[in-house]
């Protein structure tokens, strides 16, 4: 996922909303990873009196195997 900044920067009060999600085929493609279901991100990148702050939600349903006891 790539964001654009370069307006954010430049404009106070500016804001970008993230609403993103990736499937567990492309998650095990970066480390091996499983998930049982996509992976979804949403938040908010704000330019606040020039501070810039990001806010974020991860949700992912991630399953283990059980292993004996």
């Amino acid at each position: 996922m790539n964001v654009q900044l370069k307006e954010l920067f430049d404009i106070i009060g500016e804001r970008k909303t993230i609403d993103y999600s990736i499937t567990a085929d492309k998650l095990s493609e970066y480390g091996g990873y499983s998930f049982a279901s996509p992976v979804a991100v949403t938040g908010e990148i704000e330019n606040r009196a020039g501070v810039v702050t990001l806010r974020f939600k991860t949700f992912l349903l991630w399953i283990t195997p059980v292993t004996d006891v």
